[in-house]
């Protein structure tokens, strides 16, 4: 995609009429749901497991202690990077490029600082500082929050208010979508 002059002018945020919420995670890296009801998950699992990979045979490493040890831990390290680099860089080029066609607006949680206040076992301390925090519990239906909404083992979110029910990584996804969609509205008015 190329972006030419007139696509930098300013525009009514009237224009933009497909809100499409965003909700990141470890299972699937990105959850998208826009307003025409399209949802599209990005699967995020076998990252997971490469990291989970490398991070054993860091240890292992480690435990050499060796020089030449040492030079394949910076080049595993390397290797991670560049890997999730790229996955990231495909996921946000697709999205930013459906977004362009449908004449859309990306939503986003805003997640800077959570991992400080996020408690995690020991052995997942390093998932959860290298990746980004999951979604909101709130029932996109009705509105209630409750933490028990969402069963993490089974990703399933289930309202213990109105019993609606769905995936829970679509749930974030619905949700910062609304949030998306209320803040347009305030935004037009203030216009």
């Amino acid at each position: 995609m190329t972006v030419n002059k007139e696509d930098t002018k300013e525009t009514s945020i009237n224009k933009y009429k497909n809100i499409i919420g965003i909700d990141v995670g470890q299972n699937f890296i990105a959850t998208s749901y826009d307003s025409n009801s399209k949802v599209k998950f990005y699967k995020g699992r076998y990252l997971k497991d490469m990291r989970a990979n490398y991070k054993h045979l860091r240890k292992q490493l480690q435990e050499k202690g060796t020089h030449n040890a040492h030079n394949k831990i910076k080049t595993l390290n390397q290797k991670e990077n560049r890997t999730m680099t790229y996955v990231n860089h495909k996921i946000s080029k697709e999205i930013v490029d459906y977004a362009y066609k449908t004449k859309g607006i990306i939503v986003m949680e805003n997640i800077t600082g959570i991992h400080l206040s996020c408690k995690v076992k020991k052995n997942n301390r390093y998932y959860r500082i290298s990746w980004a925090f999951e979604q909101l519990q709130s029932c996109p239906k009705c509105g209630h929050t409750h933490k028990n909404n969402r069963n993490k083992k089974l990703h399933i979110f289930k309202c213990k208010a109105c019993s609606y029910n769905l995936n829970d990584d679509l749930i974030g996804a619905k949700n910062i979508q609304l949030k998306g969609i209320l803040e347009r509205e305030k935004l037009s008015q203030l216009a």
